[in-house]
């Protein structure tokens, strides 16, 4: 039986001892300081079971992508893919897929959107980030392909640092291990656990450099991808990799559509980009469509990951639509590489 955290709107008060540097940081931004004391490494890339990001989880598992949010958008299942292992792909070919490995315990690294009882380390340090590009909601973007953000916080004191409320600490654990040292916008990031259990919430945010707010709450967002068990088992966790997997997109979206969505969110336009058939002849139907985008090299990728994941395409009314909500343009890294042999090259 899979049990997961409830999500809570307040946190535990965990007691415990003084506060360090981003302790500091917190009460001079009239949030109030609670810390335990003790760092404790993160629990590893538990939960990394069943799910799947590549390309064949979306067509074997009958994703179909979008209805209309409670927030006025449009959503695909939240999740990163569907159930599914690896697969072959050549264009006009159908999909095979085998199997995924069973999925772990969802309490072993798969927590709601607020901290669980008796974890206190679920709050992360974030170094080396450069503030003239990076806010909250691009780094929510990379973020939350490794567990539920729950708060973002941009330190003031300290250029290039923030701090992050993860949903549990496995999913510490899990940016830790997979995103430490990767570089983005000309920097190298940097990750360790925070003293601090969770983050108070920050009233009258500071502005940062591109105007947006210094902190920002994610607990009720529904781009989270682990809010319960079955969205959660949908997920590989995966390092940074030069190829990113798109759903949720709109089904009529082409090539050149998909490149000029990346130009105007600032990320670089994909090197390579490979549209999956529809199942259906002439799109007739289609809910949604995806495919695989893909760059020169794994920063390129990462910093357009950060852009443009969760942007906002419009959906062009039609006799299946009414076009009033738009899609959100989802992505996570990919295990299948854009080959020559699968864009149809010789």
């Amino acid at each position: 039986m899979n049990n997961y955290a409830a999500p809570v709107t307040k946190p535990l008060p965990y007691g415990g001892g003084g506060y360090g540097e981003e302790g500091y940081e917190q009460y001079n931004d009239g949030g109030g300081v609670s810390g335990n004391g003790a760092v404790a490494a993160g629990s590893g890339n538990g939960g990394n079971g069943g799910g799947g990001s590549s390309y064949d989880s979306y067509a074997d598992s009958g994703y179909r992508g979008s209805w209309p949010s409670s927030r006025g958008g449009r959503e695909g299942q939240q999740s990163q893919g569907g159930p599914g292992g690896q697969s072959s792909y050549r264009r006009g070919d159908s999909y095979s897929s085998q199997p995924a490995a069973p999925q772990e315990d969802y309490n072993n690294g798969h927590g709601g959107p607020g901290p669980a009882p008796g974890n206190q380390n679920c709050v992360i340090m974030v170094y080396g980030l450069n503030t003239d590009t990076v806010n909250p909601d691009r780094l929510f973007n990379l973020l939350c392909l490794y567990g539920n953000v729950v708060r973002i916080k941009f330190l003031m004191s300290k250029e290039g640092s923030a701090m992050v409320q993860m949903g549990d600490s496995a999913s510490v654990g899990r940016v830790i291990n997979n995103l430490s040292n990767v570089q983005a916008f000309g920097k190298r990031l940097q990750f360790a656990v925070s003293k601090q259990a969770y983050l108070q919430e920050v009233h009258k945010p500071r502005s940062l450099p591109d105007g947006t707010p210094s902190f920002k709450d994610y607990s009720g967002s529904r781009n989270n991808r682990y809010m319960n068990p079955e969205a959660a088992s949908k997920n590989r966790i995966l390092p940074p990799c030069k190829t990113l997997h798109y759903f949720n997109a709109p089904p009529k979206m082409n090539e050149a559509d998909i490149r000029d969505l990346f130009a105007r969110c600032g990320g670089h336009p994909p090197d390579e980009v490979v549209i999956f058939p529809s199942k259906k002849m002439g799109f007739t139907g289609e809910k949604s469509s995806s495919g695989l985008v893909q760059w020169n090299n794994k920063t390129d990728a990462i910093e357009a990951l950060m852009f443009v994941n969760h942007a906002e395409v419009e959906n062009p009314a039609d006799i299946y639509s009414d076009g009033k909500y738009p899609f959100i343009f989802k992505l996570c890294f990919s295990m299948n590489p854009i080959s020559d042999e699968r864009h149809g090259k010789e």
